[in-house]
């Protein structure tokens, strides 16, 4: 009996819950549904003029030009006048020795083409007018000159806005626009009439001003075949052989003319009523967007979420004991989110087809077309409780999914979240993952860093001193810097030995080339000296040719042993921050004095700011002293030297480029290679080292150096990167 008697009283207890959760959603609806007249009133008031806005001041400009070339045919008793005779024109001229683009027009010419795209432009818009200004507004245009006009209606549109007598149909048009053009097609004078007629003038003179149809032509030849054209500049073309340039002029309005539009109040509340005209479904539904009407009934979901928070610490609440629906918190919440923002839209939509006066987008007009015997009052009664019941389901959608949140009072946070969080359970059980495969990498460590250790050890005793030693090799990891430290001892040794062995073989290899000249003539005065008829003026040419034998012997071998060591990574670069511009005008003043002897003129280019490599000044020194001195020695007499020093991006690029005074025969890669010499013919000049020694300190600073032969132009490259 107990028994029965709890599980009553919690029914009891459960259906009061319930019922105060569906008063508080229908409470909430009643309260947005009040807000409905407020929210009309408001995007009412948001509610653009339409005579003033650009949508159709823009069809009217489309109909000046459509109705002016209507006219002009009756004027001029041309048929067949096209929109290229009134508004298109050209200059056009022979262009001499021009070398650029131009094009081919296939037998036309880019007026031709132009009218072409002109006229079919002309053709949407006439058919466009037909179904817009032809239809719903009275117009007439009036040609200045021959006073002939061209109308849809009887009344005399002209009178508009003059001083005529009672025949004149002004009361009959409580809206309308009146333009007149000069000779020029300037627009000389504006009428207006409406809810805001200065609006109606400013909008009108601007639009007319706007040069329509010239941006509306060139974008219309942007998309045909000659798109890459630039249409508003100058366009070159073949014809008859010859490259010509024409200027396309375009008349943006139309001459000598008075153009009016009128509306009665009948065909301005049918124009303002339909969706066809300058008045999209989208811009009359962004009017509602932006009144507050998401804000509003976001806010009520928001306190609804609040008050659902606290409904749980009443004990005549369960609802929070069982879920709508099994979810998840991460699940719960997204559905949240989701339900919040798409809420807030369809109430747009609610106010929207409820209180909309557009008869494409009322719900109680739809209602009454559909079934006659609905009044649009009933009609109304009938939506507003239609949504009244929807706005009451949404809202207790809402607290559905917000009601098991509740349970965090009994769970707590942790243990709620522990329960019914997906990411909870995850870490959990990726915890217990990680400690398992912990448990098997354990095992099967010490195997693998030992593995690691032995097979390295094994390596380098074999001879293989590039083994790389990384990883982690846990307990032996400081065997692992021993072995490595060893590796890296034996390597040093042996790159050593063959730097030591490559330089002897090389000092052996080619030394003897250019050593044998300069020592067999050595020999060969030496033993003149030792004869006994010399003169002593003989004795002193002798001495001499030994003197200079000798200095071009020491010269060879100081050159040789120089590149010997660069080449063999023996020589130490000492970098720091260098000023390579002022470096090279420093290295230049030495050889100035050479340079005008060898009547070489030097043209310098260098950048206004300062130019910082990261280099070794001295050794960049040589590498000047070589490329200057092999200019001066080589390049051909009263000639000029042009050395420029520029920066691309991350590097600094130095040119250095002179004519050679000899025939050069060989390739240009061969040039840096050792004892090589730019004219294989000559043999007593210079030690064949001097490119070679200053491509080995380029590539010793990490630079690189090319050498290029155009016929007799010789020309150096340095690249270095900047700092």
């Amino acid at each position: 009996m107990d028994t029965k008697s709890k599980n009553r009283e919690g029914r009891r207890w459960l259906s009061a819950g319930n019922l105060v959760v569906w008063a508080l959603c229908l409470a909430a609806a009643l309260i947005f549904l009040l807000l409905y007249p407020g929210f009309q009133e408001r995007a009412e008031e948001d509610e653009p003029d339409i005579l003033s806005g650009n949508e159709f001041l823009h069809e009217i400009y489309q109909a000046n030009l459509v109705l002016y070339h209507r006219l002009q045919k009756t004027v001029t008793g041309k048929e067949n006048l096209s929109g290229q005779d009134l508004y298109l024109t050209a200059s056009t001229s022979k262009a001499e020795g021009y070398q650029g683009e131009y094009y081919d027009f296939g037998g036309e010419t880019p007026l031709s083409y132009a009218g072409e795209r002109l006229d079919a432009l002309l053709d949407d818009w006439d058919t466009n007018m037909a179904n817009t200004i032809g239809s719903w507004v009275d117009y007439e245009i009036i040609d200045s000159v021959s006073g002939k006009s061209l109308a849809n209606t009887e009344r005399s549109l002209s009178l508009l806005g003059t001083k005529a007598e009672s025949q004149s149909p002004e009361d009959y048009y409580p809206y309308y626009i009146k333009m007149e053009f000069d000779e020029i097609g300037r627009l000389s004078h504006v009428w207006a009439r409406g809810e805001d007629a200065d609006a109606i003038v400013d909008g009108a003179s601007l639009v007319m001003r706007s040069r329509y149809l010239e941006r509306s032509l060139y974008e219309s030849l942007s998309y045909s075949a000659y798109g890459n054209i630039g249409w508003e500049n100058a366009v070159f073309y073949l014809a008859d052989g010859e490259v010509w340039r024409m200027q396309l002029r375009v008349a943006n309005l139309p001459q000598n003319c008075t153009v009016c539009y009128a509306m009665t109040e009948t065909q301005f509340a049918e124009l303002k009523a339909s969706s066809r005209l300058f008045h999209s479904v989208n811009r009359f539904i962004d009017n509602y967007s932006g009144i507050g009407i998401q804000e509003c009934f976001r806010f009520l979901l928001v306190m609804l979420f609040a008050i659902s928070l606290f409904l749980p610490l009443w004990k005549g609440y369960h609802l929070h004991e069982k879920q709508f629906l099994p979810l998840h918190f991460e699940v719960t919440a997204v559905l949240l989110v989701v339900a919040f923002v798409l809420f807030g839209e369809l109430a747009v939509h609610f106010v929207l087809l409820s209180m909309s006066n557009r008869w494409d987008y009322s719900l109680p007009y739809t209602i009454h077309s559909f079934f006659p015997a609905f009044s649009l009052s009933k009609a109304n009664i009938l939506v507003q409780a239609g949504n009244l019941i929807l706005l009451t389901v949404a809202f207790r959608l809402w607290l559905a999914l917000a009601a098991p949140l509740g349970q965090i009072y009994e769970l707590g946070i942790r243990g709620y979240f522990k329960k019914h969080s997906l990411t909870v359970r995850g870490i959990r059980r990726m915890r217990v993952v990680i400690k398992r495969g912990k448990r098997r990498q354990q095992k099967a460590r010490w195997q693998k860093k030992y593995g690691f250790l032995l097979s390295a050890v094994q390596s380098v005793f074999e001879g293989n001193l590039q083994t790389e030693i990384a990883g982690d090799w846990g307990e032996f990891e400081p065997l692992k810097g021993e072995l490595s430290r060893l590796q890296d001892g034996f390597l040093r040794a042996v790159e050593e030995e063959v730097k030591s062995q490559r330089m002897r073989t090389e000092l052996i290899t080619n030394v003897s080339h250019d050593l044998k000249t300069p020592l067999t003539a050595i020999l060969t005065y030496t033993e003149l000296l030792q004869g006994k008829d010399v003169t002593e003026k003989q004795r002193e040419e002798y001495l001499a040719v030994l003197k200079r034998k000798s200095l071009r012997l020491k010269t060879l071998i100081e050159d040789l042993f120089e590149v010997s060591k660069a080449s063999s990574g023996n020589v130490t670069f000492e970098r720091e921050r260098v000023d390579i511009c002022s470096l090279m005008r420093q290295v230049w003043l030495e050889y100035e004095d050479g340079a005008k002897v060898a009547g070489l003129t030097f043209r310098f280019q260098f950048p206004e700011d300062k130019v910082f490599v990261f280099l070794d000044g001295e050794k960049t020194c040589r590498i000047f002293d070589n490329l200057y001195t092999n200019i001066i020695k080589y390049a051909m007499p009263n000639t000029r030297v042009y050395v420029r020093v520029e920066q691309v991006e991350d590097e600094v690029r130095i040119e250095l480029k002179n004519i050679s005074g000899y025939e050069l025969n060989i390739p240009a890669e061969s040039l840096t290679e050792r004892f090589v010499r730019g004219d294989s013919a000559r043999s007593s000049e210079g030690s064949g080292l001097g490119l070679a020694i200053a491509r080995s300190f380029v590539e010793g600073q990490e630079g690189q150096m090319q050498i290029e032969i155009d016929g007799d132009l010789f020309k150096v490259l340095l690249i270095f990167k900047r700092l």
